[in-house]
């Protein structure tokens, strides 16, 4: 008499095939490992546990062998993965430490992204190049060698840059720069004081 038997591995339960034969020939086939059901497995696209007489899915949450995330250990005793309270503010940590990150990021496009100045009712570039080129100018005032020149604003007009508009300017970046410092540190402890750092919208309040 042919029959068809499923075989799973005793220790983790999991379905390893279909095996067909005499009951002799199926005797024969499984090792001490291995035990068998006559019930088939749901279907063959899934991985599957006998679990209580039963065929159970295989997700990483019955699954000693398979993590489901980064915070879970497996408990024994329960035979399913729960969070564990170290690996949970372990990531709480990074998470915290990986936002404060983008808002650093964000704090130094604030600072880059230009100043306005009211006596000229224009934007004034505070990118990288222009620093550079402000220093400059701090420098030859200092000297005394400054000279008015045609500067070019971020709306796209020419005005003229004078020594009384530089130092107007420069004390205008100063303060925006303070400004958003202060909103960056704002931002960070606001961010930590949520349980899921990572949410935390930090695109606003500038």
């Amino acid at each position: 008499m042919i029959i068809e038997v499923y075989s799973y591995n005793k220790t983790s339960l999991s379905f390893k095939a279909k095996i067909s034969g005499t009951p002799e020939d199926i005797t024969e086939h499984l090792d001490t490992n291995h035990s068998f059901t006559l019930t088939p497995p749901p279907d063959y696209n899934h991985v599957w546990r006998w679990v209580d007489t039963q065929w159970v899915e295989l997700l990483p949450i019955n699954n000693p062998d398979r993590q489901p995330d980064n915070v879970s250990v497996w408990d024994g005793a329960l035979n399913k993965w729960v969070a564990d309270t170290a690996l949970l503010a372990i990531k709480h940590t990074k998470d915290q430490a990986s936002m404060w990150e983008r808002i650093k990021e964000k704090r130094l496009l604030e600072t880059t992204s230009g100043v306005y100045v009211p006596s000229i009712d224009r934007h004034l570039y505070t990118d990288n190049t222009s620093t550079i080129m402000y220093s400059q100018i701090g420098a030859s005032i200092s000297l005394g060698i400054f000279e008015p020149l045609m500067w070019k604003t971020m709306e796209g007009y020419f005005i003229q840059m004078t020594a009384e508009l530089f130092k107007e300017f420069q004390v205008l970046m100063m303060l925006n720069t303070q400004r958003i410092y202060e909103k960056a540190e704002w931002h960070k402890v606001m961010m930590g004081s949520i349980e899921d750092p990572l949410s935390y919208d930090y695109s606003q309040n500038w």
